[in-house]
């Protein structure tokens, strides 16, 4: 494509309203990044200090099938409403009903039964030794019924329970091992977006082949997300936000970002090789570009 002539940007000078904010930023790139820090930095301070919201560890679906269930158990089955933590046993050698070992079930499972939010204990001699293997005497199981889901334990006490129970069985032969909705932990975040980060740089590395573009989309992604997080913090003063909402903000927003930020960054490269001055490439790349980006956004 051949470079374009003054004469010729003067017939395809882009208008509107972004065209001109773009052009006034480009003119004062200083005074552009400091107002932008400032404000980010007064928004986060407000968002994660005084003003922070707190997200809920409910949901709820009105009117769906799968919420009439839920309110049926509820109201029918209240005693098994809630997260279960199952206790599985393993005598390497004898059987669990010997009378040491029944003690140190009965003292793990006592403590079991005096936790938070904890509604009934089954051991595995309950209902006629039920939870005793009939091959293998040295292995049963209990449960632990709680009154609340899963996700609305606190994991720290949850495992503290577990390590208690550990030790008091280990001291007599017994191997102990945890599983049920009560012993999932909390989904993390962290590591995965690391990863999805560093990837997106090296490929944007490949295709631009300078640090500064491929670092502009990551640099303006990880704001954006660090954004977004700060509104949902302070919109969750408002209303009801579940606590799985992070983890789809710093998904969708690490991708997003980088997209949207690669479309407009690949434009203004392209109003630069074509001979544009840069403040007026910027113009160009936000009129285009960054009309397209605020839409689909």
């Amino acid at each position: 494509m051949a470079d374009i002539t003054p004469d010729d940007w003067e017939r395809r000078r882009p208008t509107g309203l972004l065209a001109r904010i773009a052009t006034t930023q480009a003119s004062h790139p200083k005074r552009t990044v400091f107002g932008g820090f400032i404000a980010f930095i007064v928004i986060c301070f407000l968002a994660f200090g005084p003003l922070k919201g707190t997200l809920e560890n409910k949901f709820v679906i009105p009117g769906s099938d799968a919420q009439k269930a839920t309110d049926v158990l509820k109201s029918k089955f209240g005693a098994r409403n809630g997260a279960i933590l199952q206790v599985v046993y393993d005598a390497k050698s004898g059987k669990l009903a010997s009378p040491e070992r029944r003690a140190a079930l009965q003292s793990s499972l006592g403590l079991a039964a005096k936790q938070k939010y904890v509604t009934n204990v089954s051991g595995p001699f309950a209902d006629g030794n039920q939870r005793l293997s009939k091959t293998h005497p040295g292995i049963g199981y209990a449960e632990i019924q709680y009154s609340k889901d899963g996700f609305e334990l606190t994991r720290s006490k949850v495992v503290a329970l577990e390590d208690s129970m550990t030790s008091t069985l280990g001291k007599v032969g017994i191997q102990t091992e945890y599983t049920g909705d009560a012993d999932q932990p909390p989904p993390e975040q962290g590591s995965s977006e690391a990863l999805g980060i560093l990837v997106a740089l090296i490929v944007l590395l490949i295709v631009f082949r300078t640090f500064v573009a491929a670092g502009v989309p990551i640099l303006f992604a990880a704001v954006s997300v660090l954004t977004a997080f700060a509104l949902l913090f302070l919109l969750a003063n408002l209303t009801d936000f579940n606590t799985i909402t992070p983890i789809l903000v710093s998904m969708i927003g690490i991708g997003v970002g980088v997209d949207y930020t690669l479309f407009i960054v690949t434009r203004f490269r392209q109003a630069l090789h074509d001979g544009m001055p840069p403040r007026e490439a910027a113009a160009y790349a936000s009129a285009t570009a960054g009309r397209a980006v605020i839409f689909a956004g």
